[in-house]
Formats: structure tokens, sequence, C-alpha cells
């Protein structure tokens, strides 16, 4: 496997003992798990080649939450021109991805009724007409910022959801993203659809 590449046949001596709920269940995710493993293989110097970190096949094509542990625990400086563009491309990808979840979040903002730390989960139907004011200081933006980025969060989780889906798998880059909104904002669902039926996939190579 890919993981089993990366790691070779060094062995840690270090062994992670599950904790497990009243059912009976585990309750280690596999994320911990890989994230334990890499440690632990970093720590014997276990997938490294003489004096440079070599990736294998596939790696930035590894599912997301697998390639967010493993792409941090890379020495860039150990890479070789090659795989260093790789590990770039991996890091692309989850650049996207990581956008795509902001943006996604910021939608959800843009619902929430104001409250503080022990306030009930609520959204209302429409949105909230100073979520932007709410926006801005929490991430450092200024107010005309913090509405364009909304105005993008909520055409990606609404008619442009199919932009969002492949932007959220690192499939498509935040300038292409925002030249799909600028485009099609404003056009009706029809329209929309056929030309991400005809663009969608190639925006994507």
């Amino acid at each position: 496997s890919t993981i089993e590449h990366m790691f070779g046949q060094a062995t840690s001596g270090i062994e992670l003992l599950e904790s497990r709920d009243p059912s009976g269940q585990s309750s280690l995710n596999a994320e911990d798990q890989l994230a334990y493993e890499v440690t632990c293989r970093e720590l014997v110097d276990g997938w490294v080649e003489s004096d440079r970190h070599v990736l294998p096949p596939g790696f930035e094509d590894l599912p997301l939450s697998f390639l967010a542990v493993l792409a941090r625990s890379v020495d860039r400086a150990r890479l070789n021109g090659y795989d260093a563009i790789r590990l770039m491309q991996a890091e692309a990808r989850l650049e996207s991805s990581f956008a795509a979840s902001k943006l996604a979040t910021m939608a959800e903002v843009a619902h929430c009724p104001p409250g503080g730390a022990e306030s009930p989960v609520e959204r209302s139907t429409d949105e909230i007409p100073y979520a932007a004011d709410e926006i801005a200081p929490a991430l450092t933006l200024t107010r005309r910022a913090a509405e364009s980025q909304l105005d993008q969060a909520l055409a990606l989780r609404g008619r442009l959801s199919r932009v969002w889906d492949r932007f959220a798998r690192g499939g498509l880059s935040l300038q292409k993203v925002r030249e799909f909104i600028r485009t099609l904002e404003h056009h009706d669902q029809s329209l929309i659809d056929d030309v991400l039926n005809r663009c969608l996939d190639a925006a994507s190579e």
C-alpha cells in the first residue's frame, strides 16, 4: 500500500492501545491512528531513503484526510525537484479543500442568530443581515471583503453547489471557483447546469 511504501519495513516497537466506549466499540478513529503511525515511523526514520524523502506513487491523490497528515510530515528540504512539485500539487489540493470548508462554514454563519457560548443551535431561514459584521472581525477582513466572501460562500452552497463539491475535493483552485461564480451566479439554474455539464470536468483537469 501507499502507506507501507512510505514507511518501509521499519517498526517502532510502540503499540497504540485503543480505548473503548461502554458498548465495546473502538473510540480511536482512522485519522488519529494514521497520525500516530506517522509520528512513530518518523521517530525511527523509517520512511526515508538515505538522505532524502521519497514520495510514493499516488501520494498526491490520497484521500484528503490522510493527505493532510502526511503532507505535514514531509521534510520538503529532503525532496528532489520532482517530488517537491508533487508535494506542491498535494498542498494545492489541501488548500482548495480547506478554503471550501471555510466558505461552507461562512454560509452557516450567515444563518446563525446572535448568541453566546451557551446558546442553542439555531438557524434562521433567511440570511442574517449583519452576518458580514460578524465575519469581518473574526477573519480580520474589511467589511467589504467579508461581504464579498460571504456572497461567494452563499452562491457555492446554493445554486453552484456542484462547483463547491468539486472545490471541496481539491479539484478546483479558488481562482477557477471565483470565475465560475462571476460567470454564472446571475443566470438561471438550467443554464448553470448546462455550462457545468460541459465545463466542470475540463476545469478540474
